[in-house]
């Protein structure tokens, strides 16, 4: 069930950043009416940093529900206090706090990944 649902978020996910990436205009023209000014190339980071986001929560909440809070919890609050520290000091424009969100999001994936794999590989042999 793990991997279909992993497959359906990036399939979903990955056509709205490609679309992001297509249409950009389109998006914040429709969307935002051009009330905010803003690089269309950081609505496709946006996208991207939610996907990374949507892949790492799917993973943390399969993990949560086989109880492996404890591992989960350091993750996340590891990249809590990464996105805090890192809006705290990179906040000045739109840009900026979209590349925080974009790097914040790639290591909470990152550090959820190996969490899962390890998971899988050892304690759960019916995880995936």
């Amino acid at each position: 069930i793990l991997r279909k649902s992993l497959g359906l978020v990036l399939m979903i996910g990955g056509a709205v950043v490609i679309f992001y990436l297509a249409f950009p205009n389109f998006i914040s023209d429709t969307v935002l009416r051009g009330k905010y000014e803003f690089s269309s190339f950081d609505l496709f980071k946006y996208a991207l940093a939610m996907l990374f986001y949507a892949s790492a929560f799917l993973l943390m909440n399969y993990s949560l529900a086989l109880n492996h809070a404890r591992k989960l919890a350091f993750a996340l609050l590891g990249t809590a206090v990464l996105q805090v520290s890192l809006l705290v000091c990179f906040h000045p424009g739109i840009s900026q706090m979209v590349n925080v969100i974009l790097v914040s999001s790639g290591v909470c994936l990152a550090l959820v990944i190996p969490l899962y794999v390890r998971l899988r590989n050892g304690n759960h042999p019916k995880l995936g």
